[in-house]
């Protein structure tokens, strides 16, 4: 059961610290006479308890949910609020609910809850008849599960996978909505399944395909592969269309970028029907008809390519400017009904757009779009790397005063299979609002990039992915924009673990550095490997090579930031949840272990009860007050108190 309890004291308690904190003016000489906007506080503009999230239209048009935040006798808690738009008549439910999906019926909805262990519950709520205690559906000790798919034409069964039988195998079963029972449709004994493409004429089964690997298309029935992305490629959306018996994808086809592609399977013929010269295509939407209708793309401000004429009014609607990103995220069945988020580097709004007519009306807007005069643009950069390799990125600088000379923060990415998007992030509109330049960097080895940039990366951690960051802080520098002494790392996971290599690797380039649950020792990961994270594995064996060879323990060493300690130069903040999974607090006790003997002071924060993230709203509130006086010290950018 959620302890609101707990979470009440804690929240109370953050905000009565927070009531006494007295606000620290800017320090750095760049900053002390800056006409800076106005102090923003985190909770002035964090979107958990001041906004609401996740607005889906049920399949029939007739009711829309969102999940936002209630209260209680214990404090605030997240929960699904409902409304039916032919009447206009709104409710909500009771529960803990952070995250929610439509079941057919329209009337339903499933939520799988996560727990920090990276374990999680089923669960179904009928909004009109479910009690506060609904119990969960499925549930086993030590199981982590996943809804693949709601089955529209079969209202009593949906498609689920789960760990339970292996802990590091993720089977697909068939599940019985009424009668709790399970039926193993696919059994994953290592063939590292990625995703299944489905036939919903064929009542018993449904699985028509699977996806392998990431990498190749093989058929169920005969075992035959009818796509395969080539050497590297990968494979990262696919619908089977079995109107006309062809498959729609995203995916390499022994080309450098991902290209969306159509397969006949008749012929087994493959045509492009999509490829951007610079970037990959990231996404397609598809309509009930399983066409897709709009594709996107991120070269640096977001870019969309329409497919489907009948959706164009809706594109021209919102995509008012190259500044602008907009994101279907959710219709109903027919696609008549559209939920639409418009977002600037400030902030997003949300509409629920109707197609028939061209109208819309907004539902929500960000919080900060009411501190728009505080806000700061989003600016894409690209530089050359030291090896001639071209890197994209993003710079934010603080409002009102010159880009120059500014103390700056190298906020780095997760991943790092990942990579930095344009738009909103609040993270960096606070760090902008301190007075720090804030840029961010999609090194080698982020996605998005076609698949040589993203192979650059393969056994480079802390050589071409590190250099790039480092390459970055130079451009900066060499720009005129940073202040050489007063450059700070920061970041989460990845991140964190970049913040490390900086602060031991390259400890002459940073002033200071935040490592948020960031991994300190590879060899400690390695044996820690998450089980469920099986289907990765691949992917961390290409920057780190094969986790059983023990000839790479020696890079591994090389590699890790524990064995580098003695380099510290400068204050180090670390974060960590003492219930990580992913990266186990052991990696920063270690460290900061280390860092005592080494004679080294390091600023440690644990967070109770935090798995791998920031943690709810207190603790958020929390770590932004660390972050953000550590920064103040050592950078000299103003500070909340």
């Amino acid at each position: 059961m959620f302890n609101y309890r707990r979470v009440f004291l804690c929240t109370l308690f953050i905000i009565l610290l927070s009531s006494c904190a007295t606000p620290k003016p800017a320090t750095h000489h760049s900053l002390v006479n800056a006409p800076l906007p106005e102090l923003i506080h985190l909770s002035d503009v964090d979107g958990s308890e001041s906004d609401t999230y996740q607005y889906q239209l049920s399949p029939n048009g007739k009711m829309l949910a969102w999940v936002a935040y209630t209260n209680s006798a214990w404090g605030p808690y997240p929960t699904v609020f409902y409304k039916d738009l032919e009447t206009g008549k709104e409710g909500r439910l009771k529960a803990y609910i952070n995250n929610f999906g439509w079941m057919p019926d329209s009337k339903t909805i499933f939520n799988v809850l996560m727990y920090p262990n990276e374990t999680s519950k089923l669960y179904f709520i009928n909004l009109k008849t479910s009690s506060y205690d609904t119990p969960p559906a499925y549930s086993e000790k030590d199981t982590v599960v996943f809804v693949v798919d709601t089955l529209k034409e079969d209202k009593e069964h949906i498609l689920i996978k789960h760990n339970n039988r292996n802990e590091s195998e993720l089977d697909l079963y068939r599940f019985n909505i009424k009668t709790k029972e399970t039926q193993l449709l696919h059994q994953n004994d290592g063939a590292l399944v990625s995703g299944y493409l489905l036939n919903p004429v064929t009542k018993k089964e449904r699985i028509f395909a699977y996806i392998q690997q990431s990498r190749s298309i093989v058929l169920r029935e005969s075992g035959k592969t009818v796509f395969d992305a080539g050497e590297g490629g990968t494979i990262t959306q696919a619908d089977y269309d079995y109107h006309k018996n062809q498959i729609w994808l995203i995916a390499n086809n022994n080309d450098d970028k991902k290209q969306l592609l159509r397969i006949d399977l008749d012929t087994l013929d493959i045509d492009v029907i999509y490829a951007d010269p610079d970037v990959d295509v990231s996404f397609y939407d598809i309509d009930h008809n399983l066409q897709p209708y709009m594709l996107t793309m991120y070269p640096g401000y977001q870019k969309i390519k329409v497919l489907d004429d009948r959706i164009k009014p809706l594109i021209e609607y919102f995509n008012t400017s190259d500044k602008v990103r907009v994101n279907i995220q959710s219709s109903d069945a027919k696609q008549q009904l559209f939920v639409v988020a418009k977002a600037t580097s400030k902030g997003v709004e949300r509409y629920l757009y109707n197609l028939q007519d061209n109208s819309s009306e907004l539902l929500v807007k960000s919080a900060s779009l009411a501190l728009e005069n505080r806000l700061v643009d989003m600016k894409p950069i690209r530089f050359t790397s030291r090896d001639g390799l071209v890197v994209n990125g993003y710079l934010s600088m603080p409002k009102g005063i010159e880009a120059k000379n500014l103390p700056m923060v190298l906020l780095v990415h997760g991943g790092p299979h990942s990579r930095d998007y344009w738009g909103f992030n609040l993270e960096v509109q606070m760090l902008a609002n301190r007075g720090y330049a804030v840029l961010q960097v999609n090194f080698r080895g982020s996605i998005g990039y076609g698949k040589s940039f993203f192979e650059a990366g393969f056994g480079e951690f802390t050589k071409g992915m590190h250099n790039d960051l480092i390459d970055g802080v130079d451009w900066a520098i060499e720009e005129g924009i940073a202040d050489p002494n007063k450059v700070a790392i920061m970041g989460a996971s990845y991140g964190g673990y970049a913040t490390l290599v900086g602060m031991t690797k390259t400890a002459d380039k940073f002033a200071c550095g935040v490592d948020i649950f960031g991994i300190s020792d590879i060899k400690l990961f390695i044996d820690h490997y998450p089980v469920f994270w099986k289907q990765h594995k691949p992917v961390w064996e290409n920057y780190l090579g094969n986790f059983s060879d023990e000839s790479n323990w020696a890079q591994w060493a090389e590699k890790s930031p524990i064995n580098y300690v003695h380099n510290l130069q400068a204050p180090l903040l670390i974060i960590q949840g003492d219930s990580d999974y992913i990266v186990r607090p052991e990696q920063s006790r270690n460290f900061v272990e280390a860092a005592e003997k080494a004679g080294k002071e390091v600023d440690y924060w644990e967070m109770p009860l935090v798995g791998h993230s920031y943690g709810g709203t207190a603790n958020t509130l929390k770590l932004q007050r660390k972050v953000d006086n550590f920064l103040h010290q050592c950078l000299g950018g103003r500070s909340a108190g």
